[in-house]
């Protein structure tokens, strides 16, 4: 038996509607349906331009998401670095990945029988401690506006300690208090 050949058809089964299209179209010229991958998504381009606007939001949300929540935080310390006649000097430093800055401070004097307490002032105007930084403030006690002589302090007394209480605004909304605490100074 002889088989004859039938010539090779131009038309191929829609995928979707069974219907005859061209052999190679990738539409549907009956349901308008694609003919490759694209006919397992069945939505408008409308609504492929919303998935794609909604998905570049919800990155850019991410990352200030992600910036709300990380530990940034200042790390301010202080350290007494020289205690003269007239001022005391101390050094801060921000460990911090946050600035903060210096709000007040205040020198507290404690004997066996006694405490004083004196407000120390500054004349610099700017006490942002940047993050990863350091600052000297030369600090001069005052008492009712009137500039204190430090070496008018008590001094030498066996257990008499000075201690300087700072307190710090952090930019990081935690308001901190640092305390550097040292042994009454020889005069």
């Amino acid at each position: 038996m002889n088989q004859q050949s039938t010539p090779p058809s131009h038309k191929q089964v829609c995928k979707v509607c069974r219907k005859p299209i061209e052999f190679g179209a990738k539409i549907c010229t009956e349901c308008k349906s694609y003919q490759n991958w694209r006919r397992h998504f069945s939505f408008s381009t409308v609504v492929l331009s919303l998935i794609i606007a909604l998905i570049s939001v919800s990155t850019t949300a991410f990352q200030v998401v992600t910036d709300l929540l990380a530990e940034e935080q200042s790390d301010i310390r202080f350290s007494l670095v020289k205690y003269g006649p007239d001022s005391i000097t101390i050094m801060s430093s921000n460990l911090g990945d946050r600035a903060g800055a210096l709000r007040s401070a205040t020198l507290r004097i404690t004997m066996p029988d006694d405490v004083k307490t004196y407000k120390l002032h500054w004349k610099d105007v700017d006490l942002v401690v940047k993050p990863e930084s350091w600052r000297l403030f030369q600090m001069i006690p005052m008492i009712h506006k009137n500039k204190i002589d430090l070496q008018l302090l008590p001094y030498s007394v066996e257990s008499c300690t000075h201690s300087i209480e700072f307190d710090v605004l952090a930019f990081d909304h935690n308001p901190k208090n640092s305390t550097i605490t040292y042994k009454c100074p020889a005069p």
